[in-house]
Order: C-alpha cells, then sequence, then structure tokens
C-alpha cells in the first residue's frame, strides 16, 4: 500500500480485533534426515505447546535446500504470545532440540571444500580429540578433528 494512502485515505486494519499471530521458526537439519519424520516431531512439539493454538492449524514448510542443510520453518499460530515473540519461539526450540535428540536427528554443520592450487598439503585426522568420537551417520567424522598444512598455514 502506498504511503500516501495513509494520509489521504481512510485506511481499515482487519487485524486489530483478532488477537492471533502466525510465529515462523526457521529450522535447519543434517542433509540425510528423515524429512517426514522431522515433520512429524515439529508439528507435536507444536501441538503440545500450550501457548500454541490448534486453529489455525500449525505447518511445516520445507523452503528449500541450503549449502549446507535442508531449511524448514515450522509455522505456528498463538493469541498469549504476540508481544513475546522470544519466548514462544525459545518454548518451542528448547523442545525441538530435546526431540531431535531423542529421534537421532542431526544438525548440519558447515562444509568448506579447500582447493590448494601449489605445493603440498598434509593432512592428519585425530579422532576422539575433545568433541569425542565421531557419531554422525554412516561413519561421518562428526567432531572428529582434521589438521592440515600448507605454506606455513595450520588450518583446524
Amino acid at each position: 500500500m502506498p504511503n500516501t494512502k495513509f494520509i489521504t485515505e481512510n485506511v481499515t486494519n482487519w487485524r486489530y480485533n483478532d488477537p492471533t499471530a502466525r510465529f515462523r521458526i526457521p529450522v535447519e537439519m543434517a542433509y540425510g534426515t528423515d524429512v517426514h519424520l522431522l515433520e512429524k516431531v515439529l508439528l507435536e512439539v507444536a501441538k503440545a505447546a500450550s501457548d500454541v493454538l490448534e486453529n489455525p492449524a500449525s505447518a511445516v514448510c520445507f523452503m528449500g535446500f541450503g549449502d549446507n542443510s535442508l531449511d524448514f520453518e515450522l509455522r505456528a499460530w498463538s493469541s498469549s504470545l504476540m508481544d513475546r515473540k522470544g519466548k514462544l519461539m525459545g518454548d518451542l526450540n528448547f523442545e525441538s532440540y530435546a526431540k531431535f535428540n531423542e529421534h537421532e536427528i542431526e544438525f548440519p554443520f558447515a562444509q568448506r571444500d579447500l582447493h590448494v592450487r601449489s605445493g603440498s598439503l598434509d593432512v592428519r585426522l585425530q579422532r576422539g580429540g575433545a568433541g569425542g568420537a565421531g557419531r554422525g551417520r554412516g561413519g561421518g567424522l562428526g567432531r572428529a578433528g582434521i589438521e592440515m598444512h600448507h605454506a606455513g598455514f595450520f588450518f583446524k
């Protein structure tokens, strides 16, 4: 709506008497995640939350394919926490995190390719470092460390 309409015409606020608001909670999951299980878990979390309305119903939207993650959005409606968005989002995130761990749904970790154009690169893999042995799917590294040395630089 152009700003001039606010000044020159009568404007009706259709939402004024409706105390409900939709909250959008972004969720990023690792590639390989069972997307239907993720949807089920997120909807269960929303349904169990006392501040989330049953009608309109909550929904999970598959937003796209990110660089390191599958990108989703939990959409939930509330009328009790309209002015406390952070409280509702925090409550849903805490409960989602617990459920993801319970169902072994993995979070994404950034992955980068390193291209060495000249010289050599020494690579040393360390398992069981500060984060413990990797427990990712498919024998992934999880939190195992990788050290790389190239031309006097040290990457970890």
